[in-house]
């Protein structure tokens, strides 16, 4: 017996440490990633290696496994035994016309969608392959380049009978509220578009992918064309509409990529002849695929009654119609510096009461003392049925947040309902004087 119980509290104890590191596990885990994660990086060519050192030095700088090879290497694959080998691929081959068998378009979108990073990078005569994985990832590249004859870099421009083809241009505007991607490096943050040099295709947004959002995009007078061609008719794209960057995230899974249309600005006889806010821009957009910013996450979602005690023996999320009902809510924002979950600080933050269509919409707002915490309290309609207490927050270059909790609505129970309500006075008074008067009736005929 004695033994019995030795090997049940051993067992016990077993597994209340197994919880418990499980845990502090779950508790410090953060996302794909992170410093030692491997990256896979597909070049053109040999020659880039050293062209594009100081870019490729850059990934390894900050602590990634890098794997280099070039466009049609057999052993390039994203796969091992099964598993996806590499959280993150940098395609910087836009010429290559052929690829590994695991590299192939659906499957760059589907390491995308299983929360891994992609970095694609063009020229300005992409590959029908190139095309193609911009495509799947939002971005469409039309047979024609950037042109700027306003806004042409004349050191890094090649001439066409002395005139220059004005292809290697600045950029005209980036997307300020991005905050998140230029955050990734300091010097990107402080840099200005101007300082971003660009030789590549004309590429637009898909319309019908709403998860892609151009970062950098070209100036008011740009168009898409054909080096020293007359323009002859409208082009495809103008100004705003000509896609430099653009950055895709996943919003079930995370996964992030990166559209960067100039592979040749890349190297580093480009970064040498541009501000250093381009070689920045570059760097942030790199470590923002990889997940270096903008990630973020959501715990501790609750739903609470308010204002009366709650029925005994009733489910756990069912409320009663025109209850107040507490929501409440934690965000965090990954650190890849310090390797952990803080706070997240917004105010712009709100929540839904939906049921099929929202009932109920209001802002969330944040607890004093307990930074990264949001509540609100909402009325439950005057409709029974199932609800969803929703948070859709999508702000451009964060992670995107979807928290659904689904409660139930049910009517008032029959000891529920008001005794007296003041707006049946009138009927108390008419059926109370009804009986007096049939009282007074009986009694003047009975002394009759």
């Amino acid at each position: 017996m004695a033994g019995r119980m030795h090997t049940l509290r051993t067992g016990v104890c077993l597994a209340v440490s197994c919880l418990a590191a499980l845990a502090a596990g779950t508790a410090a885990a953060g996302p794909r990633g992170g410093a030692g994660a491997a990256v896979l990086v597909i070049l053109d060519n040999d020659s880039m290696r050293t062209s594009h050192g100081q870019f490729l030095s850059s990934l390894e700088s900050r602590g990634y496994s890098t794997k280099i090879l070039t466009a049609g290497d057999a052993s390039a694959s994203l796969i091992s035994d099964g598993e996806y080998a590499y959280e993150g691929l940098f395609l910087l081959c836009p010429t290559a016309t052929k690829s590994a068998r695991s590299l192939q378009p659906a499957d760059v979108s589907a390491f995308v969608s299983s929360g891994r990073s992609v970095f694609v990078a063009a020229a300005p005569e992409p590959s029908a392959y190139t095309k193609s994985v911009a495509a799947a990832l939002g971005v469409v590249i039309h047979p024609s380049q950037t042109i700027d004859h306003q806004h042409a870099v004349a050191a890094r421009d090649v001439t066409i009978s002395s005139g220059g083809t004005h292809t290697y241009i600045t950029a005209g505007g980036r997307d300020e509220a991005a905050k998140a991607v230029w955050a990734a490096d300091l010097a990107a943050a402080a840099a200005a578009a101007a300082d971003v040099h660009f030789v590549g295709p004309a590429a637009t947004l898909s319309a019908d992918n709403e998860l892609v959002s151009p970062v950098l995009w070209a100036a008011d007078a740009a168009y898409a064309g054909t080096p020293g061609a007359r323009v002859t008719k409208a082009p495809v794209a103008t100004g705003r509409e000509l896609v430099l960057a653009a950055t895709l995230s996943a919003r079930r899974s995370g996964g992030r990529a990166v559209y960067w249309g100039s592979v040749d600005t890349l190297s580093d006889a480009a970064a040498a002849a541009a501000p250093s806010g381009h070689a920045a821009t570059t760097r942030a957009l790199a470590a923002w695929a990889l997940g270096e910013r903008g990630v973020l996450r959501s715990r501790g979602v609750s739903t609470a009654l308010v204002g009366r005690p709650p029925v005994v023996g009733e489910e756990a999320a069912t409320y009663r119609v025109r209850d107040d009902v507490a929501f409440g809510v934690t965000l965090e924002e990954w650190d890849y510096a310090t390797a952990r979950w803080v706070p997240y600080v917004a105010t712009d933050v709100q929540v839904e009461l939906v049921m099929l269509n929202p009932y109920v919409r209001t802002r969330l707002a944040s607890v004093a003392g307990e930074p990264g915490r949001y509540t609100a309290t909402l009325r439950v309609p005057d409709v029974i049925g199932i609800y969803s207490f929703r948070v859709a927050y999508y702000r451009p270059g964060l992670t995107p947040v979807d928290v659904t909790e689904v409660v139930s609505v049910r009517p008032f129970l029959h000891n529920e309902f008001e005794r007296f309500i003041p707006q049946a006075y009138p009927y108390y008074a008419g059926a109370f004087s009804m009986l007096m008067g049939a009282l007074m009736l009986t009694g003047v005929l009975l002394q009759s």
